[in-house]
């Protein structure tokens, strides 16, 4: 299931995405306590812009339900998958509980800075090679894998694309999250 929050303002996309990560978090843990969680799929969150909700200016008041998922959505099978380009806005401790990252080419110094020192491998020695990172290509890290992996992503037309343009949506009816 797909809930597409693109289409609203900031503000309400961040309150209706607050609204129903919360609810899922708590219906996870209420699994594992019941001890139904094994029988349940893996969710995923995915932030796009992620600095909105997990910046450190967003944290300074207190912690949030993103921060939340991101430190111990895992245990409960909720994962966070959090996309920007600048890494440097979110708090290292936050980076670090992110467990996977995949990182594209940073050029600017201080966002490739806030990767390595969150990356689960020792990437010292890589700042110049993420920083000449090229389209489709990719590191990827993880508390999974003994070394930073490169990757190359393959190019998708606009062809491959169209195919999936007329394919059938889900609506989701959100009233159930009260």
């Amino acid at each position: 299931m797909i809930v597409d929050t693109s289409s609203f303002s900031g503000e309400l996309e961040t309150l209706i995405s607050s609204m129903i990560s919360s609810k899922l978090l708590d219906r996870f843990k209420h699994y594992k306590d019941t001890g139904d969680l094994k029988a349940k799929p893996i969710v995923s969150i995915v932030l796009e812009e992620a600095p909105r909700v997990l910046g450190k200016e967003v944290l300074k008041s207190g912690p949030n339900i993103f921060s939340s998922i991101a430190r111990e959505g895992r245990k409960f099978k909720v994962g966070l998958l959090a996309i920007t380009q600048l890494p440097s806005l979110i708090p290292r401790e936050v980076l670090a509980n992110m467990n996977t990252k995949i990182i594209l080419g940073l050029e600017m110094e201080p966002e490739r800075t806030a990767v390595i020192e969150s990356a689960s491998q020792d990437l010292s020695k890589d700042g110049r090679n993420i920083a000449s990172l090229d389209k489709g290509e990719a590191l990827i890290t993880s508390n999974f894998t003994k070394f930073a992996i490169p990757v190359s992503i393959p190019f998708f037309d606009g062809n491959y694309i169209q195919r999936f343009k007329g394919a059938e949506k889900t609506t989701v009816d959100i009233s159930g999250f009260s």
